[in-house]
C-alpha cells in the first residue's frame, strides 16, 4: 500500500485546522445568537404574562431573534475596540516623542484612576444587586467590571514602563522577577475573565431590556395590528377575554358548529397548536388568552377592527 506523501499529509492537516478554526467560531456565534434570542424573547413575552416555554419556539426562531438583539452590542464592542486601539496608538506615539514621558505618565495615571472608579462602581453593583437590576441604561455594572480592571492594568503597566531607571532600575528588576511575573500572569488572567464575563453579562442585560422594550412598543401599538375575528364552538369566560372584547351569538347554520364570535382581539403569537390572544385595549395585568388552535375555534384576520 502506498503511503500518502508528506505534502498530502501536510495539506490534510492544514485543511483540518482550517475547518476546526471555522467550525469553532461558527458554533460559538450560533450559541450566542440562540442565548441572546432566548433572553430577549423571554423578556418580551413575560411582559404579557406568557412563559416562553409555552410558545415552543424553534431554535431557528430564537437565533433570528438573537440576531436582532445583538446588533447594538456588536457595534458598541467594535467602537470600544477602535477607541482602545486609537488610545494605545496615541500613547505609543507620545512615548516615542522627545519629552513625551510626562504626557504618557499623565495619561497612564488618568487611565488607572478611571479604571479604579469603574471597578468600584462594578463592585457596588455586585454587592447591591438592586443597583444592577434597576440601572438605566442597562449593563452599567457589567461594563464597569469589564472595562475598569483593563484600564487599571493598562495604566499601571505604562507607569511601570516609565519608572526611573527603566528595565535596569530597581523597579524594573522587581517587575521582571519570577514571583512578580507569576502575579502578573494571574492578574492578567483575572482581568481577561472579568472582561469576558462582564461583556456576556452586559449583553444579557441588554437582551432582556431590549425584549421588554419591544413588548412595551407592541402593547402601545396593538390597535394598529390586524384585528382578529374569533369564532368558537363554546362561549369564552368573560373574565378571561379582557377589556374591550365583544361577544356576539351567531345564527345557527347547517354544518357550521360555531356559535359565538369575538372581536376586539389581537394575535400575539401562534405556536405549538395554541393561540395567544390579547385585547386591543390591553393593559398590564389584563392577561393573555390562550386557546387550542383546533377545530373548536376559527380565526380570521382583518385589516381593521371587526
Amino acid at each position: 500500500m502506498t503511503e500518502p506523501s508528506p505534502e498530502s499529509r501536510g495539506g490534510l492537516g492544514v485543511r483540518l485546522r482550517e475547518l476546526a478554526g471555522y467550525i469553532a467560531p461558527t458554533t460559538l456565534i450560533g450559541t450566542l445568537l440562540l442565548y441572546f434570542g432566548y433572553a430577549g424573547t423571554r423578556a418580551r413575552f413575560e411582559y404579557f404574562g406568557v412563559s416562553l416555554d409555552l410558545l415552543d419556539m424553534s431554535t431557528q426562531d430564537l437565533s433570528l431573534q438573537g440576531l436582532e438583539v445583538v446588533y447594538v452590542p456588536a457595534v458598541l464592542v467594535a467602537l470600544l475596540a477602535l477607541a482602545a486601539i486609537v488610545a494605545h496608538a496615541a500613547v505609543s506615539w507620545t512615548l516615542s516623542r522627545p519629552g513625551g514621558e510626562f504626557l504618557a505618565l499623565v495619561a497612564a495615571g488618568l487611565a488607572a484612576l478611571i479604571g479604579l472608579l469603574l471597578l468600584a462602581r462594578g463592585l457596588l453593583g455586585v454587592l447591591q444587586p438592586d443597583i444592577a437590576r434597576e440601572e438605566d441604561p442597562p449593563g452599567q455594572t457589567p461594563l464597569a467590571l469589564a472595562i475598569g480592571p483593563a484600564l487599571l492594568t493598562y495604566g499601571i503597566r505604562i507607569a511601570l514602563r516609565l519608572a526611573p531607571g527603566g528595565a535596569d532600575g530597581a523597579i524594573g528588576r522587581w517587575y521582571a522577577s519570577r514571583p512578580v511575573r507569576t502575579l502578573r500572569l494571574g492578574a492578567l488572567t483575572a482581568v481577561a475573565a472579568l472582561a469576558v464575563g462582564g461583556s456576556f453579562w452586559a449583553a444579557d442585560s441588554f437582551a432582556r431590556a431590549y425584549g421588554t422594550g419591544r413588548a412595551f412598543e407592541d402593547a402601545r401599538h396593538l390597535s394598529e395590528r390586524p384585528a382578529v375575528v374569533l369564532d368558537t364552538v363554546r362561549p369564552l369566560p368573560a373574565r378571561e377575554t379582557g377589556p374591550g372584547v365583544t361577544e356576539r351569538r351567531l345564527e345557527r347554520r347547517a354544518g357550521d358548529p360555531y356559535r359565538f364570535r369575538y372581536g376586539g382581539l389581537r394575535l400575539l403569537a401562534e405556536s405549538g397548536d395554541r393561540l395567544f390572544l390579547v385585547p386591543a385595549q390591553w393593559r398590564r395585568g389584563s392577561g393573555t388568552l390562550v386557546l387550542p388552535y383546533d377545530d373548536t375555534v376559527r380565526l380570521r384576520l382583518v385589516p381593521g377592527p371587526p
